[in-house]
């Protein structure tokens, strides 16, 4: 009752009988404010609490009010500078049953950040690791970005915080981080032994060389490299440079190129430049412009390219993406999603192969739109074992869709048991979930199911298609790297399982 302002309240009892005790509550009157005066609090600190002097004027006294002022005016002090800040009342006045005060607000002295203090056998400039967890010299002590420190750093991969400290003295706030490497640059070599399509007797191997190097020049600078050969005459090289907190500052850069040529028929280049900024603690948002172009091979006729549904292509794409994780580690926890929605314009260009009259029924320029939504988590069941889901979700729209304006799925990097790259598709939504067990870190045996929904072209022809397909993988870690390996099998509305088109990969990673 007192904390409905029924400051006097007392319970009192008298044991009737053995099994029965009588409790008598007496109330006495109400409490009432008769004024709350911010006192000393700065004008600053008053507007960000909130304090509204007509709830404090002629009403009820009540705690629910009360406590999550003081609570505010304490934690925005610690947030701006002033970590050891008090308030209390002054000059209070109890008149029957009314209450007036005043606040007294204490600040104590200023703090600010000092220079970061680096502890540990991680390779990293203290200044970009600063940046990177928000921790500023010269700027107002914050407890709020004090804690976040461990969230802001989790996305990189190389290191891991194992301590954190601060130390005040002489007005100045020294974080401590003690921080230990963790291998997270890696070297992929996988390859695969597939049945080859069209129904063609004998096997074809594909390969796939993955580089990813972390922490270039102590600064978290990111490279990745990927080279595909996924058909006997079709190879692919993606190439991302992330480069976060550009000169120590707010924002970070990235640097994307991608080179796609699909047998003898066309070849597709994509560049990529983005802008980012951290939102929150584990959030990035970034602004992105893609230029795309896609040039038919040799010297097509008419009716070749119209059965194929391809055309020349020039793209500009525009948009947002927006990235937020804590990564997944081993064995342990951990969740990661991004998304991204890109619009722009895209142009027909003429082949002269071509007769002029081919593009008369075709939009010389429209508008082209993309948008994509990637997430994945691992979750931890009973003893070593643990749950894996990987979710793709993508759309590509616009008036009249080519075959190399499209996305590609299928294989062992989106929906396994299906040849690499295999499906062009305007819509997907696809799944994997496995469920792992652990035998160390690095070292587990899995069971999956990849199932999808896409919406396919063949050639001028579209179709909705629902893959599906099961296997198992593990993987083996050695003191040289580790062992891949995984086998799938899958089939599609029209085709059902068949083992004897089981898809099988091997491959090898070296962790540095």
């Amino acid at each position: 009752m007192q904390q409905q302002g029924y400051l006097n309240a007392t319970l009192s009892y008298r044991l009737h009988n053995p099994d029965t005790v009588v409790l008598w509550v007496h109330a006495g009157k109400p409490f009432r404010w008769l004024f709350l005066k911010p006192g000393n609090v700065p004008t600053p600190l008053l507007v960000q609490t909130g304090l509204n002097e007509l709830k404090f004027t002629n009403r009820p006294f009540q705690y629910k009010l009360l406590m999550p002022l003081l609570e505010n005016v304490i934690r925005i002090s610690e947030n701006s500078g002033y970590p050891f800040a008090s308030v209390r009342y002054d000059s209070v006045r109890v008149e029957g049953e009314q209450f007036a005060a005043t606040l007294d607000w204490q600040p104590g002295p200023f703090i600010e950040f000092g220079p970061l203090d680096v502890q540990g056998k991680v390779r990293v400039k203290p200044a970009w690791l600063a940046a990177a967890a928000g921790l500023r010299p010269g700027k107002p002590f914050s407890e709020k970005v004090w804690r976040q420190v461990p969230d802001r750093l989790a996305h990189f991969e190389f290191m891991t915080i194992s301590a954190t400290r601060i130390l005040f003295r002489d007005g100045k706030a020294t974080p401590v981080l003690e921080v230990e490497p963790r291998a997270a640059s890696e070297f992929n070599g996988i390859l695969g032994i597939l049945p080859k399509s069209n129904g063609r007797s004998g096997t074809l191997l594909t390969g796939q060389i993955d580089l990813a190097l972390a922490n270039l020049f102590g600064a978290g600078r990111k490279l990745d490299i990927q080279w595909q050969r996924f058909q006997e005459r079709s190879q692919r090289l993606q190439m991302l440079y992330v480069h976060p907190h550009i000169m120590n500052g707010v924002f970070g850069g990235r640097l994307a190129f991608g080179l796609l040529k699909e047998d003898s028929i066309f070849v597709n280049r994509e560049g990529t430049i983005g802008a980012e900024a951290p939102v929150g603690s584990v959030a990035r948002v970034s602004l992105i412009a893609t230029w795309k172009s896609s040039d038919l091979l040799g010297t097509p006729s008419a009716e070749w390219v119209r059965s194929r549904n391809i055309a020349d292509t020039r793209i500009q794409l525009t948009g947002l993406r927006t990235e937020a994780g804590k990564g997944i580690s081993g064995d342990g926890a951990g969740w990661w999603i991004a998304g991204e929605a890109m619009a722009g314009p895209r142009r027909i260009m003429r082949n002269p192969s071509l007769p002029t009259s081919y593009y008369d029924s075709l939009p010389a320029q429209s508008l082209q739109t993309a948008g994509r939504l990637q997430a994945r988590y691992q979750i931890m069941l009973s003893g070593r074992w643990r749950f894996y889901q990987r979710l793709d979700a993508g759309i590509v729209q616009g008036s009249r869709l080519f075959r190399n304006d499209l996305t590609r799925v299928g294989g062992l990097r989106t929906i396994r048991g299906f040849n690499e790259n295999s499906f062009f598709v305007s819509r997907h939504v696809y799944s994997n979930v496995e469920l792992r067990y652990y035998a160390e870190d690095d070292t587990y045996f899995g069971l999956f199911v990849d199932t999808g929904l896409l919406r396919v072209a063949d050639g001028v022809l579209w179709r909705n298609e629902v893959p599906m397909s099961f296997g198992l993988t593990f993987n083996v870690n050695t003191k040289g790297g580790t062992l891949l390996f995984a086998f799938a099998t899958g089939r599609t509305l029209n085709d059902g399982f068949h083992l004897d088109r089981a898809k099988v990969h091997f491959g090898y990673q070296a962790r540095f």
